[in-house]
């Protein structure tokens, strides 16, 4: 799947010494729970094989290199997990390398990966997990508007202390009191 900027494709071997530079970052560690710090190039062949193999066989994940396309450069990942077939519904994480970050290529990912969980997928819901603090995800997601449900309190153990995290959905179509669920609120 392609956006203005970037490329958004399944992970490949060749991307671990990229996901082991760009995700060997204490706030990732934070932020993401998957991710170990240090995080080293083991964890990162570990991770890409985990994703190779579900692609070949249940596909319980949909695990998105985030790829600038100019210069082919690996610098995130967005991942639609934790799927109910059931209930057609999943949870939606993401994440990019330091230096990329405040540049717009999350939204532009999370946009096309939003109409893809929908038209593609057919789900009903997506769900997004984010710690309390951490201001400029929970931002992203009311961009696109999710809407908060509730605070799982003392929910995050990190280095011998608890964080709330807070539950953001949204619903496919016009479900939402704010839109529908591709489009983005534009800022004037």
């Amino acid at each position: 799947m392609n956006t203005k900027r970037l490329i958004l494709r399944d992970l490949k071997k060749t991307d671990c010494k990229e996901l082991a530079e760009h995700g060997n970052d204490k706030d990732i560690n934070f932020f993401n729970w998957y991710i170990p710090f240090p995080f080293k190039e083991s964890d990162a062949k570990r991770i890409i094989s985990e994703r190779i193999e579900n692609f070949d066989k249940k596909r319980t994940i949909h695990s998105f290199a985030i790829v600038l396309k100019q210069t082919k450069r690996f610098i995130g990942i967005i991942e639609i997990y934790g799927f109910n077939k059931e209930d057609c519904k999943a949870k939606i994480g993401y994440w990019l390398g330091k230096k990329y970050r405040g540049k717009g290529y999350v939204p532009e990912a999370l946009e096309k990966i939003i109409k893809f969980s929908f038209e593609n997928l057919k789900l009903n819901k997506l769900s997004a997990y984010v710690i309390k603090s951490n201001k400029i995800s929970i931002n992203i997601l009311k961009k696109f508007n999710f809407r908060k449900v509730g605070v799982q309190k003392r929910d995050k153990l990190f280095e011998g202390k608890y964080y709330d995290v807070i539950l953001f959905e949204l619903l496919k179509g016009g479900e939402n009191e704010k839109g529908f669920y591709y489009r983005r609120k534009r800022s004037n």
